[in-house]
């Protein structure tokens, strides 16, 4: 798309005067990202990373005096590779609008390039928190082949031990009892009892009021008894209002601050911006592009609750 002599057609050609006190662009804004918050960083600088899973020792077991030590060797699951996606966003502008315009100057629109390519980013990798149900293309499977949310996400130990992370319930006293409770008896992939410590409470715009209710009360909320609430106990949970949610009924509890949180942005280039003539047909045009590479992931499903979708 080209910005041409032609683009306006006010009756007084007012953007080739000074005749404008001001534009009104509701796009010449800060962007919205909040994907920092959703996600881990890993940094890489190669195309695509590759991951592997695997469990390592049981737990010790019962010895008869003089009986041999039996001796184990780590489980090998399986490898994901995560590829870098690249994304680009450009303009032309014509000598007439470079040499005539009084109001839609090129550093204009160069910062609305800058604003859309970091938005487009948090637009696209919001799609996986939107489809947390589904493994497909915008909420790709985990090792285990199954969907972020699940109620039977396998293990590697002999015993098959599953783990679920799919409350499927309204956000209220008691299903955030229940995440907690998930977190409390979470198992890692030998069976074995590893407690997580949920941070973060995320919420649709519809249920901030909610979650300040249910973390910000020292009694519990929606009564007029002097019952103690318990969800501001033990665990130091805050809550953040995730502006990409597309369903009303939407939250997450994740523990955030564990190394092995699951949810991972890749990023290998930022975006950039770059500034050339268009020499195709000697147009003396201007072109103005930027690029970048990312890919988003999730890897494990344990430190990431899902109350509703």
């Amino acid at each position: 798309m080209a910005y041409t002599t032609g683009w306006d057609t006010t009756t007084n050609l007012d953007y080739f005067k000074n005749l404008l006190k001001d534009t009104f662009d509701t796009t010449a804004r800060e962007a919205l990202v909040e994907w920092p918050t959703m996600y881990r960083t890993v940094k890489s600088s190669d195309y695509y990373e590759r991951f592997s899973r695997h469990a390592g020792l049981p737990h010790a077991e019962d010895l008869a005096d003089g009986g041999e030590i039996s001796t184990y060797e780590p489980v090998l699951d399986t490898t994901k590779d995560v590829t870098q996606k690249r994304t680009g966003l450009g303009f032309k502008i014509t000598s007439g609008m470079i040499q005539f315009n009084k109001q839609y100057r090129m550093n204009e629109l160069t910062k609305n390039l800058s604003m859309n390519m970091r938005e487009s980013k948090d637009v696209d990798v919001a799609r996986m928190w939107n489809n947390l149900t589904t493994a497909d293309t915008y909420s790709p499977g985990m090792f285990d082949g199954l969907a972020i949310a699940s109620t039977g996400h396998d293990t590697l130990d002999a015993a098959d031990t599953d783990f679920g992370n799919y409350g499927n319930a309204a956000l209220g006293i008691g299903s955030l009892e229940d995440a907690y409770i998930s977190f409390d008896t979470m198992v890692d992939d030998m069976g074995q009892i590893t407690p997580k410590k949920p941070n973060l409470l995320c919420v649709h715009p519809n249920e901030r009021f909610d979650a300040i209710e249910l973390l910000g009360s020292e009694l519990k909320p929606g009564t007029a008894n002097n019952d103690i609430n318990s969800l501001t106990k033990d665990f130091n949970v805050t809550y953040f209002v995730y502006h990409r949610a597309t369903s009303s009924t939407w939250w997450v509890l994740l523990d955030k601050n564990d190394p092995k949180y699951g949810a991972i942005m890749i990023t290998t280039k930022e975006p950039d911006i770059k500034v050339q003539d268009d020499v195709e047909g000697l147009t003396r045009s201007i072109a103005v592009t930027s690029e970048q590479r990312y890919k988003n992931d999730c890897l494990d499903a344990r430190c990431i609750y899902v109350g509703d979708t």
